[in-house]
C-alpha cells in the first residue's frame, strides 16, 4: 500500500524500471501534489517491454492540479488485478496514457481517455470526476481485454464530454457487465447512449444488457439518453430505477421497444427537465393500441416538467399495479374528464388513469395547487383510503396561515405527515379558528397519525394552539428542523404521552435558548433518551425530558475542558452571563481567549467573571469600535473585591483597533505576575491602563478628573 499527499516538489513517482519492479504493490492512492505531471516517466523513448503492475487492485489519483497522464511511452500497461480506479479533480489530465510526437513534444489531437495501451481486464469500478480535458473516454482503438467486466460507471464535472459511449465496439463489450452508471455536472454532453453508431441491421444476436441503475443529473444540452431505438437488439431487462434530473434539453425518455420491456423498473423519477413525451411513438403507428406494464414499480415522480404532453403520444393502456409512491406536480395544469387527467396542451391525451393509481397509493405528495384541485372536484369517501405518508410541499400560499384542517379529513388511515416549503405559521389551529372559517369538522385521522415531520417553515411559530382542532394523541415521533420562527410545539403535555422520538434541530428562536422543555408536569413515558448532537449518535437521559433538557443546557455552556475560544461577530454584547458562569465551570480551564470583530461589544468581563479566568494565559481584543473597558466594575461589587483585579497567569496580551477604549479596568490594583509581552497599538484614546475613578453616578466628572490629576498610562497600581 503506497499513500503520497501534499508532496508539493514532486514531479512524477516511479521510473519505468522502478515500476517494473513493484510487483507486491496492491493499493495507490495520490493526492494534492501540485507539481506532479506523471506518475511513471520513461527512461528510453525506444523502451517496448510492457508494464505490469500484477498485484494492484486499487488507484486514485485526487487533487493533481497539474498531472496530464499517468504514463507517457510507447509500452502497454497492463493492470490485471485491478478492482476500482478513480480519477479525481486532476484538471489537466489529458488521458491515462498520454502521447506525444517525439519531434515537437506535444500531445496528440482527439485521443480518447483510454486507448490501446492500457489495459484493465478486471477492472469493475471506475470514477471520472473535475477532468475539464476529457471529450472522448473510450473510442474503438482499445485493448483488447480492458472494461470486459465495469459493473459501476460514475461521470461528473466534465465540461467538455460530448458524449458517453460513442462507439458499436464501446456498446457490445460494456453493456454486457455495466449495472450503475451515474452521470452528472457535464455541461456539453448531448448523447448518453449512442445507439445511432449501433448498425441494428447487421446484428443477429439480442445483447440483453445488465443495467439496473441508471442517474442523470445537471445536463442542460442532453438530447437524448437513447438517440435511436434498438428495436430490441438491447434489451434493459434489468433496469430497475432511472432517476433524471435537471436536463432542460432532453424532450423524449424511452425509445418504443425499451418502454415496453421495462418489467423489472422499480423506481421511475424525472424533475425539472425538458421532457415532453416519456416513451415516444413507435414503428407500429398511431393506429394500434399499445400496452405498457410495469409491474414492479413501486414509486413515481414526476415533478416540474412543464412541457411534458403525454406519457405516450399513441394510443396505449398503462398498469402501475404496484405503485405506492406518486409525486406529480402538475396537477395545476391539468383537468379531469372521464376518470382521466388531461394536460392543458394542444395535444389531449390522457397521462394516467387516476383512480387507478391514487386509489391504491401508500404515499403522497401534494403542492398547493394540487391541494386547491383536490378542493374542487368531488371524490369517493375512500379515494385516499390507503393512503399512509402524505407529504405537503411548496404551499406557499400567503392567504392562509395555517393549514388546512379539512384536507386531513379526506386521508382517515393516514400515519405520516411530512410539510416542507410551506408559509404556515401555525399548522392546527384552535377549534374556535376552525369553526369561524368552516363548519365544524370531526377530523378522525388525529388518532391514526403516528410520525410528524415538518422541514422549512420559514414563519411556523406553533405546531398546536392552546384549544387545538387536531389531537395527535398516538404521535410517537415529532422531527422539526429548519423552522427558524418556531416559538413552541405545545402548550399541553398530552401530545407527548407516547412519543418515542423528538428531533428538533436548527430552530433559530427556540433551540439556542431552550432550557425547559415544558413547564409544570411533564410525561413522556415511551421517550427514553435524547439525542445531544445531530448526526453523532451521542444520547442522554435524566429522569424525565425536562430533567434531561435542563441538564443539556447547562453542559452546552459549561466545558470544562475548553482550552482555547475565539469570537468574532458583530451581534455580540456579552461573552458570558453572570448567572451561567456562577453555576458552571464553563471557563476554568481557557487558556487562549481572542476577541476580534465584535462591533457591539462594550466591555469583555465584569469583575465579578475575573476569578473564574485564572488559567487565562493568552488575551487577544482586536478591532471593537465599541469597547471601552476590559474590565467592567459592578456597581454591586462591595469596595474589598473591587480593589484588586488578579490575572495570575497571563502572560501575553495584545489590545489592538480599539477606537474608544479609555483603559483596561478600574481599580486600586491590577496585577498580572507572569506577564511577558504587552503589545498596545491603535488604541487612541487610552489615558492610563488602570484607572481609580468610575464613570457615571460613582465618580466625579472628567472635569473634576482633570482638575486633580495627570493620569498616566502605567502606575504603581498596575503590578507586572
Amino acid at each position: 500500500k503506497l499513500i503520497i499527499q501534499g508532496c508539493d516538489n514532486l514531479e512524477y513517482l516511479f521510473s519505468s524500471s522502478i515500476a517494473r519492479g513493484l510487483v507486491m504493490l496492491g493499493q495507490v492512492e495520490i493526492r494534492e501534489c501540485k507539481r506532479m505531471r506523471k506518475i511513471i516517466v520513461t527512461e528510453n523513448a525506444e523502451e517496448k517491454e510492457n508494464l505490469i503492475f500484477p498485484q494492484l487492485n486499487f488507484l486514485l489519483l485526487k487533487d493533481l492540479q497539474n498531472i496530464v497522464g499517468f504514463y507517457s511511452g510507447n509500452c502497454i500497461v497492463e493492470f490485471p488485478s485491478l478492482k476500482q480506479l478513480q480519477l479525481l479533480n486532476c484538471p489537466k489530465l489529458e488521458g491515462f496514457i498520454v502521447k506525444y510526437f517525439a519531434s515537437t513534444n506535444v500531445t496528440a489531437d482527439k485521443q480518447p481517455f483510454f486507448n490501446e495501451q492500457v489495459a484493465f481486464p478486471n477492472l469493475e469500478s471506475l470514477t471520472l470526476t473535475h477532468l475539464k480535458n476529457l471529450d472522448i473516454i473510450w473510442h474503438n482503438q482499445f485493448h483488447a481485454d480492458s472494461f470486459g467486466k465495469l459493473k459501476s460507471l460514475v461521470v461528473s464535472n466534465c465540461e467538455k464530454l460530448s458524449t458517453i459511449f460513442p462507439s458499436s465496439d464501446m456498446l457490445g463489450r460494456i453493456w454486457k457487465s455495466l449495472e450503475k452508471l451515474i452521470i452528472s455536472i457535464c455541461g456539453s454532453l448531448e448523447v448518453v447512449f449512442g445507439i445511432a453508431e449501433f448498425n441494428v441491421n447487421l446484428t443477429h444476436a439480442i445483447i440483453d444488457t445488465k443495467l439496473s441503475e441508471l442517474n442523470i443529473y445537471d445536463l442542460p444540452r442532453l438530447k437524448y439518453v437513447w438517440n435511436k431505438d434498438p428495436q430490441g437488439i438491447l434489451t434493459f431487462h434489468s433496469l430497475e430505477s432511472v432517476d433524471i434530473g435537471f436536463c432542460e434539453g432532453l424532450k423524449i425518455l424511452f425509445p418504443a421497444s425499451i418502454g415496453r420491456s421495462l418489467s423489472q423498473l422499480q423506481k421511475l423519477h424525472l424533475f425539472m427537465c425538458g421532457v415532453e413525451e416519456i416513451v415516444t411513438m413507435g414503428e407500429q403507428g398511431n393506429e394500434a393500441i399499445v400496452d405498457f406494464e410495469f409491474p414492479r414499480v413501486s414509486s413515481l415522480k414526476l415533478e416540474w416538467l412543464p412541457r411534458l404532453q403525454c406519457f405516450h403520444p399513441g394510443k396505449h393502456t398503462a398498469a402501475w399495479p404496484k405503485l405506492k409512491k406518486f409525486h406529480f406536480s402538475l396537477f395545476n395544469q391539468v383537468k379531469r374528464t372521464d376518470g382521466s387527467w388531461q394536460l392543458d396542451f394542444p395535444v389531449r391525451l390522457p397521462l394516467f388513469s387516476i383512480e387507478k393509481i391514487i386509489s391504491q397509493l401508500e404515499e403522497l405528495s401534494l403542492s398547493r395547487h394540487d391541494i386547491a384541485m383536490i378542493y374542487e372536484h368531488q371524490f369517493k369517501e375512500d379515494f385516499f383510503f390507503n393512503v399512509k405518508v402524505l407529504k405537503i410541499h411548496d404551499y406557499l400560499d400567503n392567504e392562509s396561515d395555517v393549514l388546512p384542517v379539512r384536507l386531513l379529513q379526506r386521508f382517515c388511515h393516514l400515519e405520516e405527515l411530512v410539510m416542507e416549503f410551506c408559509n404556515f405559521e401555525e399548522l392546527f389551529p384552535s377549534k374556535g379558528e376552525v369553526e369561524e372559517q368552516e363548519k365544524h369538522i370531526e377530523i378522525e385521522t388525529r388518532s391514526k397519525i403516528k410520525t410528524l415531520n415538518l422541514k422549512r417553515l420559514p414563519y411556523l411559530k406553533h405546531i398546536w394552539s392552546r384549544d387545538p382542532s387536531i389531537v395527535l394523541q398516538n404521535l410517537e415521533t415529532l422531527q422539526v428542523s429548519r423552522c427558524e420562527s418556531l416559538i413552541s410545539l405545545s402548550t399541553s403535555p398530552a401530545f407527548f404521552q407516547n412519543l418515542v422520538t423528538l428531533n428538533i434541530s436548527s430552530c433559530g428562536a427556540m433551540c439556542p435558548k431552550l432550557m425547559i422543555f415544558n413547564e409544570g408536569d411533564l410525561s413522556t413515558p415511551l421517550l427514553q433518551r435524547v439525542e445531544l448532537i445531530e448526526g453523532e449518535d451521542k444520547w442522554r437521559w435524566e429522569c424525565d425530558l425536562n430533567t434531561t433538557i435542563q441538564r443539556m443546557y447547562m453542559e452546552e455552556v459549561e466545558t470544562p475542558n475548553l482550552k482555547f475560544m475565539s469570537l468574532s461577530s458583530n451581534n455580540i454584547q456579552q461573552i458570558l452571563d453572570n448567572s451561567i458562569l456562577e453555576l458552571s465551570s464553563c471557563v476554568q480551564n481557557l487558556r487562549k481567549l481572542c476577541v476580534e470583530g465584535c462591533g457591539n461589544l462594550e466591555y469583555l468581563l465584569t469583575s465579578s467573571m475575573v476569578k473564574s479566568f485564572e488559567q487565562l494565559n493568552w488575551l487577544k481584543i482586536c478591532d471593537c469600535n465599541m469597547m471601552e473597558e476590559v474590565i467592567h466594575v459592578e456597581e454591586s461589587m462591595d469596595e474589598e473585591r473591587m480593589c484588586k483585579i488578579f490575572f495570575p497567569n497571563l502572560e501575553f496580551l495584545l489590545l489592538q483597533d480599539l477606537p474608544k477604549l479609555t483603559r483596561f479596568c478600574y481599580g486600586n490594583y491590577l496585577e498580572l505576575p507572569c506577564l511577558w509581552k504587552l503589545k498596545i497599538s491603535k488604541c487612541p484614546v487610552l489615558k492610563t491602563f488602570i484607572s481609580s475613578f468610575f464613570f457615571g453616578d460613582m465618580i466625579a466628572s472628567s472635569e473634576n478628573v482633570k482638575n486633580t490629576c495627570t493620569l498616566s498610562l502605567f502606575d504603581a497600581k498596575f503590578y507586572i
